[in-house]
């Protein structure tokens, strides 16, 4: 598996790439957001750690990037940014994962695999092609395509953008927050009523009786989607 670090602390990433190579990861290193981009660009990583502060481009200016250049490499933010702002900003961002400097390498490691593993469970690479799998759901997002039991399906905008959103993360809670950000004046509190609304929808058009029980309304929380 190939993991490229970003942080702009050399000592650090020097330790953690050497850590991270004895338990049998491929590493690379970037020590600015510019550096980081180009790699992460290019470089075919399963995974990248992005530090938030680092010179020439912050991580969530490099994460917002590379998520909208259609990259699907894991992304772990490691940082010594312990705000709650951020922390939000960077799930909304296409962040698979936050951890607080100091953290230990050992659990860098298990949290990198875990998610490589639920991943790898929704996610089949053809080459040059991503297709996410969920049942009887099938997503091209590349080429904006859902079809289920191979018949195409027809979404709007925001429907094929809160289904890739729950195909990305199967089994898990995804807040209203996350969902909110490909709604019109996403800048605003979560808008739990529209949310509902395109989520009533959505349910309706991947159709049969089962489809409220695929996508699970979890009540305080958020959605999620039942693989």
């Amino acid at each position: 598996m190939k993991v490229l670090i970003a942080d702009d602390d050399a000592i650090w990433n020097c330790l953690l790439g050497e850590r991270l190579s004895h338990a049998g990861f491929k590493v690379n290193a970037a020590f600015n957001g510019h550096e980081a981009l180009d790699q992460a660009r290019t470089g075919d990583y399963d995974a990248v750690l992005l530090d938030v502060v680092m010179p020439r481009m912050d991580g969530h200016a490099v994460l917002r990037e590379l998520r909208a250049s259609g990259s699907r490499a894991a992304v772990l933010m490691v940082t010594c940014k312990d705000e709650e702002e951020d922390k939000l900003r960077a799930f909304a961002g296409g962040a698979d994962d936050y951890l607080v400097k100091p953290v230990r390498v050992p659990e860098i490691v298990a949290r990198i695999r875990a998610i490589l593993r639920r991943i790898g469970a929704g996610i089949q690479k053809r080459p040059g092609v991503l297709i996410l799998h969920s049942g009887s759901l099938e997503m091209d997002p590349l080429g904006r395509i859902v079809r289920k039991n191979g018949k195409v399906i027809h979404l709007t905008k925001t429907e094929f953008a809160f289904l890739e959103t729950l195909m990305r993360r199967p089994g898990q809670i995804v807040p209203g927050y996350i969902l909110n950000e490909h709604l019109a004046g996403s800048d605003m509190a979560p808008d739990a009523v529209t949310i509902r609304v395109h989520i009533k929808n959505l349910r309706r058009k991947i159709g049969g009786r089962t489809s409220r029980s695929r996508i699970r309304t979890i009540r305080g929380m958020g959605y999620a989607l039942a693989d």
